[in-house]
């Protein structure tokens, strides 16, 4: 997104390395993933740097943290959208989803409520992705 390409320049190399590999990524790594992705590369990267880096996006709103059975994962896609999870590899990926179904039941939520919303619930599916149904 241009958003993480317009943090690039204040960065430090890891950090940089970190948004480089996050850019267009839609595997949904945790912080252990990119770690070690990027480790061979970046001795001087730590694991703390990582999460650091990844605190420091999701508070500027550039990634988002899901939480799963395996731990949290990262996600540059900000966008409305559902996640799809497999339940048999744990493969997590993107269904578009700008129609308005989803932004219409937020509007829903907030008029049932009477809450005045500030932050969108992330939505994930599981079942069984279709290589591992085949």
């Amino acid at each position: 997104s241009k958003a993480l390409k317009a943090q690039l320049a204040e960065l430090t190399p890891q950090r940089r390395a970190i948004c480089g590999f996050l850019e267009g990524n839609r595997d949904h790594p945790s912080a252990a993933d990119i770690y070690a992705a990027l480790e061979g590369e970046h001795p001087s990267l730590s694991l703390a740097t990582v999460y650091n880096t990844l605190e420091a996006l999701k508070a500027r709103g550039l990634v988002l943290e899901l939480a799963f059975d395996d731990g949290n994962r990262y996600d540059p896609d900000t966008r409305l959208h559902v996640n799809v999870v497999c339940r048999v590899c744990g493969r997590i990926r993107d269904v578009p989803s700008e129609s308005t179904p989803l932004r219409e039941m937020g509007v829903a939520v907030g008029r049932a409520s009477g809450y005045r919303l500030e932050a969108r619930q992330e939505i994930v599916y599981q079942g069984t992705c279709p290589e591992c149904a085949a």
